[in-house]
């Protein structure tokens, strides 16, 4: 797996003090589950899986996990994608597929936060809005650089 020699880092030292600090509200652990497959969006792959390394190496609250597309953790979330993140798979059904970079980092980092602490950022009006809601819904978020 995309693992091997040591890389520059991904997370530049300024912004390390910065998340560490966002970490320090983190109140339960937040298991990441990494999925990657070798020779399919490889450069994705190793950026993942490195920023979820440094993610972890934040704080002791962000716990990583690495899994190859096919085994059987990703076989039993019915992961097909590479690379494809997992937030806290036992508590939600959060997935991002591909790479949290760019724009989808902010969003991603709020994802943490929230699982970690047991709140969203919703409004209650949004809140109460959703709790009427009768039949579940299965909501998907795609996001493109362009």
């Amino acid at each position: 797996m995309f693992g091997g020699k040591k890389k520059a880092r991904v997370i530049q030292q300024d912004k390390e003090e910065i998340l560490k600090k966002k970490f320090e509200i983190l109140k339960k652990e937040v298991p990441i589950y990494v999925f990657s497959r070798e020779g399919e969006n490889d450069p994705f792959n190793r950026f993942t899986v490195a920023l979820i390394k440094e993610l972890g190496e934040l704080t002791p609250r962000i716990i990583p996990e690495f899994h190859e597309v096919g085994d059987e953790v990703s076989k039993k979330y019915d992961v097909s994608r590479s690379p494809t993140i997992l937030i806290d798979p036992e508590a939600y059904h959060i997935r991002y597929t591909g790479s949290p970079a760019g724009e989808e980092m902010r969003s991603f980092l709020n994802t943490i936060v929230m699982t970690s602490v047991g709140r969203t950022l919703l409004s209650s009006s949004d809140r109460e809005r959703l709790a009427a809601l009768k039949d579940g819904r299965h909501i998907q978020i795609f996001v493109t650089p362009t």
